[in-house]
């Protein structure tokens, strides 16, 4: 399954990181998923076929209307927690972790993805970056057991996804703005091929963010 995101997108690496990995993960979606966050379902044509039923939740829309901080459902209502690219946007993400579990039914499963590397979006409520340390961190202490976590790229990922996302606020004069695609093309393109080789796929230390699974006790 591929996210058919173009190459002239300024964020293709992001988002070919973010589907790629939550696809990989979606083996361990079952029964009742809530999505938190939900947004407009970016990610529903990967678990549709794999759980029972599927719930958005978000505070401007989705199926339902609501706070990750103040999930509006019954504890052990869910089987399968997803939550992509949302806890940043959190003023309090312990108490986001602690909500996610309260809701999970035993056994079931969290899937969440934070970033590391990103500009600022959706200010001013954008407060957190999250290293993997941070994250075991959060799960750890709702007794969360962590099946994975996983870097999400790689420093050359990284690279060219900042360079391209920089880029993008820069030269839009109408004569500019198609060579712009052009540059941010070439430079995606050219950081994804280099990463794709062993040598410069070892240091692990500078990934766009991270995706991690975990059951609940």
């Amino acid at each position: 399954m591929s996210s058919n995101i173009s190459w002239l997108s300024p964020d293709k690496l992001e988002k070919d990181s973010l589907w790629d990995s939550i696809d990989e993960s979606s083996k361990y979606a079952k029964g009742k998923l809530l999505d938190v966050g939900c947004g407009d379902k970016p990610y529903y044509q990967i678990f549709s076929r794999k759980v029972d039923s599927y719930v958005g939740l978000d505070l401007h829309g989705g199926d339902v209307i609501g706070s990750a901080l103040k999930l509006p459902f019954k504890n052990n209502s869910y089987d399968t927690v997803l939550s992509t690219q949302v806890i940043e946007h959190v003023i309090d993400p312990q108490i986001m972790i602690k909500e996610a579990y309260r809701v999970l039914k035993k056994n079931g499963y969290l899937i969440l993805t934070a970033p590391l590397f990103w500009c600022l979006h959706e200010e001013p409520n954008d407060y957190f970056r999250f290293t993997k340390y941070s994250l075991s961190a959060l799960l750890n202490k709702e007794n969360f057991k962590i099946i994975y976590i996983k870097e999400r790229g790689n420093w050359l990922i990284t690279l060219g996804q900042m360079i391209s996302i920089f880029l993008e606020s820069s030269f839009n004069r109408v004569l500019l703005k198609y060579p712009k695609r052009f540059l941010q093309l070439i430079i995606q393109y050219t950081c994804y091929r280099l990463s794709r080789i062993e040598k410069f796929n070892r240091n692990k230390q500078a990934p766009l963010g991270y995706i991690i699974v975990a059951r609940k006790l």
